[in-house]
């Protein structure tokens, strides 16, 4: 048995366009209030055009700062709020790396730190595709989550100090690509495992494993 550590955001897609969303409109805010503030003070004291340039400049390394620090913040803040209740899983398999045609086990853990219900757990199994294309002088990158199996298991009521406790069996199909990693081209075979909290934001974080091209020996009866 051999744990994986996760990877990316921990939160469900929905709850990260909800984190994203006001990341966004906290920096609109401030710098509508700031460049508003310098437009009442050019207004009133008559400022020159060269203290509005370093006004400006100065606006725009603040607001350069706190783009870095409030995306930070509001990622640790709804990040600390989903696991008040019940802590990020601990996620191991039975083989990585896993070679194509293998079934794993996997057995998530996850301590509950106070009373929760939660309504379901999802197991699943995603080969992540990432690529960098070029076009031209344009720069692009793209992704695409391929679902290759998911297990839907029904939740249930914890009480502080308990564990929930779930396991699953994985078949990798014969047919699919290993795991690739490359400057250009990225395939990421990866557990995810989406908690749903009734009253709570949604976990949903993803651990990397393994795949190697060799197809799994057939048990022979």
């Amino acid at each position: 048995m051999q744990a994986l550590q996760p990877s990316g955001d921990i939160l469900d897609k929905h709850m990260s366009n909800v984190s994203m969303l006001i990341f966004w409109l906290g920096l609109v805010a401030l710098a509508g209030g700031y460049f508003g503030f310098i437009g009442l003070l050019n207004v009133v004291l008559g400022l020159s055009d060269v203290a509005l340039g370093i006004s400006a400049l100065i606006g725009l390394a603040f607001l350069l700062g706190f783009w870095l620090l409030w995306g930070r913040f509001t990622n640790w803040v709804f990040n600390w709020l989903a696991t008040l209740r019940i802590d990020l899983p601990t996620v191991s398999v039975s083989d990585n790396p896993a070679v194509i045609g293998d079934k794993v086990d996997v057995w998530v853990e996850a301590p509950i730190k106070g009373n929760v219900n939660i309504d379901s757990v999802t197991v699943s199994l995603v080969l992540h595709e990432w690529a960098l294309l070029n076009i031209g002088t344009t720069t692009d990158i793209t992704t695409h989550d391929n679902v290759i199996v998911s297990i839907p298991r029904p939740g249930g009521s914890y009480s502080r100090g308990n564990k929930m406790v779930e396991q699953v069996t994985l078949e990798i199909p014969p047919g699919n690509m290993h795991s690739l990693m490359t400057s250009t081209n990225q395939l990421i075979w990866q557990v995810s495992v989406r908690i749903v909290v009734k009253g709570g934001l949604n976990l949903a974080p993803r651990y990397p494993m393994t795949v190697q091209a060799q197809i799994a020996q057939t048990e022979v009866n």
